[in-house]
Order: structure tokens, then sequence, then C-alpha cells
């Protein structure tokens, strides 16, 4: 017999990327368009005013600072829309219906998601400096791209931001649960 399977791959990535369980009823489905509507437009604003002062910081900047400059843009960029989803989610009640019971299958899901994001980001540190190094042409550039001197930190603000990301995930199934059993309470 065939499992039935009724959702689509859409459905499947909306499911993994807001960290939704059980089914997605007509609600949660417009909630999670306006969380995404919101987040394009703020995406759109941040675009819109930093991209000019990212070119001026190019004109400014020397060369070996402008990596820098993408690598700051671009975690600004993740910190703002890392904040403002989760906070809209919560305001829209999406994913956060947790009970008790839940909470250390939630938190164990939870380590494994920002374990790989974590990794991804530190990833993406590092082929940022790889990119701007094989940009740039400099002589000695490899060797400091690949030196542990430029890689220890690296891997440590990757670790530091999985950090924060779980603290972060923790307190808001904590105040969750907290909110669900008011609820059921009443």
């Amino acid at each position: 017999m065939k499992k039935d399977n009724s959702e689509t791959l859409w459905v499947k990535l909306v499911r993994k990327f807001y960290g939704i369980e059980g089914p997605i009823d007509e609600y949660i489905e417009k909630s999670i368009n306006r969380i995404g509507n919101f987040g394009f437009i703020i995406s759109e604003i941040y675009i819109f005013i930093s991209v000019p002062l990212l070119l001026i910081a190019w004109y400014y900047l020397d060369y070996e600072n402008f990596p820098v400059a993408i690598i700051i843009y671009s975690l600004v960029y993740i910190i703002i829309i890392g904040t403002f989803i989760p906070y809209l989610m919560n305001k829209y009640k999406v994913g956060f219906a947790f009970q008790e019971k839940d909470y250390k299958s939630v938190m164990r899901s939870s380590r494994k998601n920002i374990f790989f994001s974590s990794i991804v980001f530190t990833s993406f540190l590092l082929l940022t400096d790889i990119f701007f190094t094989a940009i740039g042409f400099d002589e000695g550039g490899w060797s400091k791209v690949f030196s542990l001197k430029n890689i220890i930190p690296t891997i440590f603000f990757g670790i530091i931001w999985g950090i924060l990301m779980y603290l972060l995930r923790r307190s808001s199934v904590k105040k969750s649960i907290r909110e669900t059993e008011l609820m059921e309470e009443d």
C-alpha cells in the first residue's frame, strides 16, 4: 500500500523553515504568508538603504577592508531577519504551541537545526574570505586565509552564533509552554 503524502514540497519547506509541527490550517497559512511578506518588505528596505552605503564604503575603504564591510553587511541582515521573523511568529502564534511533554523533542530537533545552521554560517564566513582573497589575487592572501589566526576566530564566531541562537530558541519554547499552560487553565 502506498503512503498518502498530500503535502507538496513547498509545504514541507515552509514547515521546516518555520519549525511548524502538526497540520497547517488556513490561519497558519495566512500568518506564514503575512510573515513572509513582512520579511520581504524588511529585506527590500534594508537593501535599498544599505547598498548605497556599501558602495560608498567600497569607494572609501581600501581593498583589504572591503570584505569586512561585506561580512558586517551580511551579519546585520541575518540579525535583523533572524530576530524579526521569530518575533512575528510569536506575535501570530505560528509554530509555538508546545506543551511540557514536547520540550525535550523540540529542543533535540532545535539543537540539530542550530548545529547545522552554525556550520553553514561558519562556512559562509570562510567562503567569503576565500572569495575576496581569490578576487584580490593577493600573493600572500592564501596563506592568510588558511592560517589558524584566521580560521580560529571564524569558528569561534560560528560557535557563539550557534549558542546565541540556541538560547533564543530555548527561551521562546519555554515562553510558549507557559502560554500554552495558561490557555489550558482558562
